[in-house]
């Protein structure tokens, strides 16, 4: 872990100079390189759990990041997804990570996007719960998927996070599966909320979908799989959000009981989001998810027809 590299080189000055210079820098990346082939995999790991035999302190479990920056580098990071007090660290940014076994990066510019990710979060303000997710594929699922055409459709491995309602002290479960859809087959929800979005939406299902214009290049629109939703003790507003160097997509959803939200974001076949799911051992959408209640109180209050 991290925190031990970070021991030994306050040992001495020697150490020191040979762990926190450029060279010492360097040296670690490349036995990173080494050791995540040696155990087949691309990824350097960030894990938020214990390593075997050794426990960390609460909020420093496993953390890996020596692999690609320096350890001053380290130091920023952890202090941005954690706020440091006098005896203990308290998570500033509210973050959960989902699951639980950690994020793995690809490059030090992903792991930068994550970090400034949580900066801003850590500075939002309104309350509500915040979780990070990768959406998952199959690597052969993505090749088919790009080598279909425009008329294609892909899903992603289901995704879930646990809201806790304090006022009813209750826990809701809400899974998400994310899609890319023919954007000429799928009309774009109105972000209206509550009984009106849900209208909404029954009335866009009517509607026949417009074919592209002649020439126009196709394009596959983001779609999210909200399942369960009416099983919630209320009703949550949503808000996803891409956590990638080459790319930024954020979408609000008004309320979390629609089977199915069609944002405004549509892709080509050769936008930095496809590129970076094709050319991936471990095709995924790294997003940060913002839940939060809408204040009309628990569904058990209302009408029937909610």
């Amino acid at each position: 872990p991290t925190k031990l590299v970070a021991r030994l080189a306050c040992t001495c000055a020697f150490l020191n100079d040979a762990l926190c210079g450029e060279d010492g820098t360097e040296g670690m990346r490349a036995a990173a390189v080494a050791a995540a082939a040696a155990a087949g995999s691309s990824a350097a790991p960030l894990a938020f759990h214990p390593a075997a035999g050794y426990k960390d302190p609460a909020g420093l479990e496993g953390l890996r990041l020596h692999g690609l920056l320096s350890l001053s580098s380290a130091r920023e990071y952890v202090d941005a997804f954690l706020h440091k007090t006098t005896n203990s660290f308290d998570r500033a940014s509210g973050l959960e990570i989902v699951p639980m076994k950690g994020l793995a990066y690809d490059s030090y510019a992903g792991l930068e996007a994550a970090a400034v990710t949580w900066i801003e979060l850590s500075e939002v303000e309104g309350g509500g719960d915040s979780f990070v997710i990768d959406f998952t594929f199959r690597p052969e699922t993505i090749a088919e998927f790009l080598a279909a055409g425009p008329l294609a459709t892909v899903r992603s491995a289901l995704a879930k996070v646990e809201v806790h309602n304090d006022e009813e002290e209750e826990w809701d479960s809400l899974k998400f599966r994310l899609c890319f859809e023919p954007s000429h087959l799928t009309a774009p929800t109105t972000e209206l909320t509550g009984q009106a979005a849900i209208d909404a939406y029954a009335a866009a299902a009517e509607e026949p979908p417009q074919p592209p214009a002649e020439g126009e290049l196709a394009q596959h629109r983001l779609v999210f799989q909200l399942v369960g939703g009416k099983t919630a003790s209320q009703v949550y507003m949503l808000s996803f959000h891409t956590v990638h160097p080459d790319y930024q997509v954020h979408v609000k959803v008004g309320d979390h009981r629609m089977p199915k939200f069609a944002s405004r974001e549509t892709f080509h076949r050769w936008h930095p989001l496809f590129a970076s799911l094709e050319h991936s051992a471990s095709p995924r959408v790294r997003m940060l998810i913002r839940v939060k209640p809408d204040g009309s109180g628990p569904l058990g209050d209302m009408c029937g027809c909610c």
